[in-house]
């Protein structure tokens, strides 16, 4: 497996997606797999709807509001108000509790907070990457000019996507294998902080990986702690920084960074990780210069050693599902790197399914 050049293009200096140029929208539509639903927890100044009516052609949205609140919901597939007064991921076990038949449904299910904006392209590039490589816990990257709390999650150019161990519980891409496994523990606490370390204890205990989608980049629209979550937030509640200090706790679970494993570039799709990983990382983070402040880049630089553990290709052809990032490389190799989503129909529909 070679080793990645800059993955660029340098006549204009960023990183283009050759990778889905030649892609047939169409065909995409029509395809049973990756079948995914959009749960949406919406407050009052919910934002969805600035993107679900073009969404709706390629997936299925559910809304579950946390109150009354005097919008109407022709542009979504299922309505939802939990019972009570409760949190994100509680009122998502809720839906499951009372609409069980709703798991067989779908491949993946996508738990959104209600101040994403979700670009149309970015939607055609998630449902591509997941019907090639078949993640078992995935998320989008953040656009720079996002309001971000992790600096793994800043999207990176250079890349298609990163396999790490971190998925951030605003916008978490789940198959349903992985969410049957979580679920039982989605009403741990009312803001839902800390279950991105329960999630990685999950992962490990599995032997899999998740992935940050930097093809697919969606946008934060409000600052921390100023989401629907927040304002809901029962009297008497603890803050969400010791709920998450209570949970770390009751699991044992580790509370230490998150890791960068390795990267599928953009441009000509290819494979990197330990230091060529680390620079071209680097390269990515250098082209938030551009448009934004110096800060960004300092923050994003400063985490940039500390997320990025020291791997090999021995330890990462052990993690489960690694093998479809090396077939579809190959693949890629031998086709060029314009896939088609004819490709993918009839090569990976059935075979990349999580098992």
């Amino acid at each position: 497996m070679n080793v990645s050049n800059d993955g660029m293009s340098h006549a204009s200096g960023m990183a283009q997606p050759t990778w889905r140029d030649s892609y047939d929208e169409t065909i995409l539509m029509k395809n049973s797999y990756p079948r995914i639903l959009a749960i949406v927890r919406a407050g009052r100044n919910a934002i969805h709807k600035s993107w679900t009516y073009r969404a709706k052609t390629l997936i299925d949205i559910a809304v579950l509001p946390y109150e009354e609140t005097g919008y109407g919901f022709d542009d979504t597939d299922i309505v939802y108000i939990p019972e009570g007064r409760c949190g994100k991921f509680q009122g998502i076990k809720k839906f499951f509790v009372d609409n069980p038949d709703i798991l067989e449904k779908y491949d993946y299910f996508w738990c959104l907070d209600d101040d994403i904006y979700i670009p149309y392209t970015s939607l055609v590039s998630l449902k591509c990457l997941l019907a090639s490589y078949a993640f078992h816990l995935a998320a989008p990257s953040l656009e720079t000019y996002s309001y971000c709390n992790w600096q793994i999650t800043v999207r990176n150019k250079r890349f298609l996507f990163r396999g790490t161990d971190f998925v951030e519980v605003m916008v978490p891409l789940m198959s349903r294998e992985f969410l049957l496994l979580v679920l039982p523990h989605f009403d741990e606490n009312f803001s839902s902080w800390g279950y991105e370390f329960l999630w990685r204890k999950f992962l490990r205990e599995k032997n899999w990986y998740a992935a940050m989608l930097d093809a697919a980049p969606v946008v934060h629209t409000r600052p921390p702690r100023m989401g629907s979550t927040y304002s809901n937030l029962p009297p008497g509640t603890m803050t969400a920084g010791d709920e998450a200090r209570a949970l770390v706790q009751k699991f044992g679970l580790e509370d230490t960074p998150f890791f960068n494993f390795f990267g599928v570039t953009a441009g000509e799709p290819s494979l990197v990780y330990g230091a060529p990983f680390v620079e071209l990382m680097a390269q990515g983070y250098n082209d938030t210069d551009q448009f934004n402040s110096d800060d960004l880049h300092r923050w994003l630089m400063s985490g940039l050693e500390r997320n990025m553990p020291k791997v090999d290709l021995d330890f990462l052809t052990t993690l489960d599902g690694f093998h479809r990032v090396l077939e579809n490389l190959r693949r890629i190799k031998v086709n060029g790197s314009r896939m088609r989503i004819a490709d993918i129909s009839s090569t990976n529909a059935s075979a990349a399914q999580p098992t």
